[in-house]
């Protein structure tokens, strides 16, 4: 697991620290597990729903994964919300030609114990970008109930928070 770092423009006091990592899953797919420690009376989390794809849950709390493969520059989005929600884009470049990208549903398991709250995701190998070896950028968009929102990541490269940005894909992951 790594720590993220939140961005310096948008502190959450109440959190004590969220981490993420990966890990192949045996049958080739990507493990994500994201885990937020703190205050959790103050997370607001979107109610469980449907497990259908749907757009804008970074707009609330939703763990993000940026992967790109061989094909550089471009890269493929994943949006996990802890509603059982998600989405896929694959970009051409730099926030580029974002289209949805067809993947199969993605396995959601949410889970929350004393102070930590707990999000893991698996995508089917399938639905990566090809390459041997993966950049894969981690980040968490967290809303308070109060509205505030904090953005974090592996590392933040501009000045503003932007997840896009691929010099954040610092996670070099081959396959199996």
């Amino acid at each position: 697991m790594s720590v993220l770092c939140v961005h310096p423009s948008t502190p959450a006091s109440w959190l004590d620290y969220v981490n993420a990592g990966t890990a192949w899953h045996q049958g080739g797919g990507l493990c994500l597990t994201y885990r937020l420690h703190g205050a959790l009376d103050q997370l607001k989390l979107p109610a469980p729903g449907r497990r259908e794809r749907q757009d804008e849950l970074w707009r609330q709390t939703c763990c993000e994964a940026f992967i790109q493969g061989d094909d550089r520059p471009a890269y493929h989005e994943y949006n996990l919300s802890p509603s059982g929600a998600w989405a896929a884009y694959r970009f051409q470049d730099y926030r580029q030609g974002g289209v949805n990208w067809m993947m199969g549903e993605p396995d959601i398991a949410c889970g929350t114990a004393a102070r930590e709250f707990t999000l893991q995701a698996t995508i089917d190998a399938a639905s990566l970008p090809p390459g041997e070896i993966l950049r894969v950028g981690l980040a968490v968009v967290v809303e308070s109930h109060a509205g505030d929102v904090s953005y974090w990541a592996l590392q933040h490269v501009p000045e503003r928070a932007d997840f896009h940005d691929a010099g954040a894909f610092m996670m070099e992951l081959p396959r199996p």
